[in-house]
C-alpha cells in the first residue's frame, strides 16, 4: 500500500480555507488508518499472545458479572415493593 505523503497536496494553491480544513482532516485520518494498520499487523504477527491476553481481558470481565447485577437491579424492600407503581395488587 502507497503511503500518503504531503506531496500529495501540491495541486492546492494559496491559502483557501476549504482545502486547508480538507488536507488537515486527510492527514489525520491517514495517519489514524496507519496506526491502526500497524496494531493489527502486531495483533496477526502475536497471535498467541493476542490470544491470552483476550482471554485474560474476558476472564476479569466475568469476575465483575456478580457486581453488575447488584448495581442495575438493586434488592426490593416491602416499602420499596409498595411504593412502585407496578407492585401487583394483592386482593383485600
Amino acid at each position: 500500500m502507497r503511503r500518503m505523503t504531503r506531496t500529495r497536496w501540491r495541486h492546492v494553491r494559496g491559502w483557501n480555507i476549504f482545502a486547508l480544513i480538507h488536507r488537515k482532516f486527510e492527514d489525520g485520518f491517514n495517519s489514524l488508518r496507519e496506526g491502526y494498520r500497524n496494531v493489527v499487523a502486531y495483533c496477526v504477527r502475536r497471535g498467541g499472545a493476542t490470544t491470552a491476553f483476550f482471554l485474560l481481558l474476558m476472564a476479569c470481565s466475568l469476575l465483575l458479572f456478580p457486581h453488575l447485577v447488584e448495581t442495575f437491579s438493586p434488592r426490593l424492600t416491602p416499602a420499596r415493593c409498595a411504593s412502585c407503581s407496578c407492585a401487583a395488587r394483592q386482593p383485600p
